[in-house]
């Protein structure tokens, strides 16, 4: 008999083979993935944080004040920077910034978490 094709082991040895290939690497995968979320959250957050210092270095005679200082995200997307950046509901609403008088030096508190 002269046939052609595969035989059935041939084609679930093949199936196998694929099968182990696919076990390898869809773990790599999703680190991979996983890694770019978490630089893209970490992007995002030091966007945020660099339209903050922006807004306060245009505004600190007018809106910021010695001690504790609140900006809201609202704040910054009508300032104008933020319109084309995706926030989503792990980022906080607001950025924290501590003004020391004495020293004139500004603290800048985001937290994100970017692990998740």
């Amino acid at each position: 008999m002269n046939k052609k094709g595969f035989t059935l082991i041939e084609a679930l040895l093949v199936l196998a083979i694929i099968g182990v290939i696919l076990l390898t690497l869809i773990p790599s995968i999703i680190t991979i993935i996983n890694k770019n979320k978490q630089k893209s959250c970490e992007s995002t957050r030091n966007s945020i944080i660099s339209t903050a210092k922006m807004y306060v270095a245009e505004n600190k005679y007018e809106k910021i004040t010695c001690g504790t200082n609140i900006i809201t995200i609202k704040n910054l997307r009508d300032y104008g920077n933020l319109s084309d950046i995706k926030i989503d509901e792990r980022f906080p609403d607001s950025i924290i910034v501590n003004y020391n008088c004495n020293t004139k030096e500004y603290n800048y508190t985001y937290d994100v978490d970017c692990q998740n």
